[in-house]
């Protein structure tokens, strides 16, 4: 049976289920203030840079409160006609004259919950200067804690402050000690997989069986091995010495699937799978025993078990549902675990609705293509720049589309239009490069290829850097080529082999057989089932 907060979870489309298993959680937490006239505040809206993209969950918390009144701040401007109990804000989550203001103006709330840019020092600054402005009794999540161990979000396997895991864990250590409002406020702090809550006022699960806090860690894993699912182990009193450090330990290996991304030979601790629940009192602790084995959004898994059962909840759901969101959603995710095919039904259902989201015309063009057809790519990519006019994606879809059908008029008109807004988007320069040199224009193709190289991120450079490399190779700049096609071989990703291939080329046009081969060799041991290139390579070896 699923629960009436997942079920607005897929009908409106957000990942807080499905991707993640956020929403079984928020209705054990939320449940009892569903009919009560709450004041929710989430921090991030989603949508990324796009006016008109996110507010997914803004939209299921509206419909899960039917009396409350409901607030979003995002980085970005957001555009999202939500209904009259919806206020969305832009401004930084750090920001304090900001938060003060929403706070006045919206507040106090009942619920705050941080979706927001999940740094580290973001997540303890935001509880810092919001936690201590909560109405009496209100509940404060932070969501996708489990960042607290991505270097690239701040994190650390050690916890090195600003760290959220560590720092909320530290909160719970001093709860009933200390007189900082920040932590004297707390009543309780309650773990789950990704996501940790603080209480203004406990509301804990009852225990099933209670044990005293001398108790050790060999005898506390035993009986909480003897818990059956669901059910729930309290230690009566505050926790000292090894029994401390042992739920601290499992405090942090909750998020164990996460853990192992970035560090897949820490040890953790031995019963995090089924660890599902942990709260902290200042005189106590309560254990919960249920499957806490959900893949990371980070390594998805379809396959596994309960990430299975929530896909399987979706199609059921959205089966007896027709609300665009939630297909376009579902959809996302079944091309990205399965292949373009897989979501064809869905894509067909969204395009008979005259479905206008950005992701619906993202899946349907990319099933177009795979299917090499051209006319459909052209016909959903000029009706997506209807609605979203100059579209970096959009108008790229269908340049590329029209310069395969021998419309490199239009193409180039569409390209430099786009341009002109996102002047810096690699991928418009360099198919305007490509449109230039079917041309026969050289020295602009050459000239946007440099361009493409400037504004290209780190992480993307492979691209733009064999793009210049083949061209300068083809006017006879066969020394600034070979650099650059060597530099674009050398960068970590998955265009490396392709770098390898045009450094071939340019190697065999030297005379250099055997580097050529080399690089042949290299491209086709990274990209072994690419015919190109193994084709390549036995016509180097003759």
């Amino acid at each position: 049976m699923i629960d009436p907060l997942s079920e607005l979870a897929i009908r409106h489309g957000t990942d807080k289920f499905g991707l993640h298993d956020y929403t079984p959680r928020y209705h054990q937490l939320f449940a009892p203030l569903r009919d009560r006239p709450i004041r929710l505040l989430e921090i991030g809206v989603g949508g990324y840079q796009d006016a008109d993209r996110g507010g997914q969950s803004l939209a299921m918390w509206r419909d899960y409160f039917p009396q409350g009144q409901i607030t979003g701040i995002d980085i970005q401007t957001k555009a999202l006609a939500l209904g009259p109990r919806v206020a969305v804000l832009r401004g930084s989550q750090i920001d304090a004259d900001f938060l003060a203001e929403v706070v006045a103006t919206r507040g106090p709330f009942d619920i705050i919950i941080d979706d927001g840019s999940h740094r580290n020092e973001h997540v303890v600054e935001s509880y810092g200067l919001l936690f201590p402005t909560m109405a009496a009794g209100g509940l404060y999540v932070a969501e996708d804690v489990q960042t607290a161990f991505f270097p690239r979000f701040g994190g650390s396997l050690d916890l090195e402050a600003p760290n959220s895991v560590g720092y909320f864990a530290e909160i719970a250590a001093r709860l009933g000690q200390d007189a900082d409002p920040l932590v004297a406020d707390v009543a309780c702090v309650t773990r789950f997989h990704n996501m940790i809550a603080l209480h203004k006022v406990a509301r804990i699960p009852d225990a099933t069986r209670t044990v005293v806090a001398d108790i050790t860690p060999a005898a506390l894993a035993e009986a909480f091995a003897a818990l059956a699912e669901g059910e729930s182990l309290r230690i009566a009193g505050r926790p000292e010495g090894a029994l401390a450090a042992d739920i601290r330990a499992r405090f942090i290996a909750v998020d164990h699937r996460e853990i192992a991304v970035h560090f897949p030979r820490a040890t953790l601790h031995g019963q995090a799978r089924d660890l599902c629940r942990i709260d902290l009192m200042a005189d106590g602790v309560v254990l919960t025993r249920g499957a806490n084995d959900y893949p990371s959004n980070f390594a998805f898994d379809a396959t596994q078990p309960q990430a299975a059962a929530a896909l399987a909840q979706m199609e059921a759901v959205l089966r007896e549902t027709g609300e665009e969101g939630g297909f376009v959603h579902y959809a996302g995710i079944l091309t990205a675990q399965y292949g373009r095919e897989a979501a064809r039904d869905w894509i067909d259902r969204l395009t008979a609705m005259e479905a206008r989201a950005r992701l619906y015309f993202q899946l349907a063009i990319g099933l177009a293509q795979r299917d090499k057809d051209g006319a459909q790519v052209q016909a959903l990519a000029r009706r997506a720049l209807s609605i979203y006019p100059a579209d970096a994606g959009f108008t790229l879809s269908l340049a590329t589309a029209l310069l395969a059908a021998d419309g490199g008029a239009e193409a180039r008109a569409l390209v430099e239009a786009a341009l002109a807004s996102t002047p810096r988007d690699m991928n418009l320069l360099l198919l305007l490069s490509r449109i230039a040199s079917q041309a026969g224009e050289a020295d602009s193709a050459i000239l946007h290829a440099r361009r493409a190289v400037e504004v290209s991120a780190a992480q993307r450079r492979a691209k733009p850097l064999t793009r210049l490399g083949e061209l300068l190779a083809k006017q006879g700049a066969h020394d600034e080529a070979l650099r650059l096609l060597r530099e674009a071989a050398a960068l970590p990703g998955q265009f490396a082999p392709r770098s390898l291939r045009a450094l071939s080329a340019v190697l065999k046009t030297q005379g250099d057989i055997p580097a050529a081969v080399a690089a042949a060799e290299k491209a086709v041991a990274l990209a072994p089932d690419t015919r190109e290139f193994q084709n390549w390579l036995n016509a180097l070896r003759g």
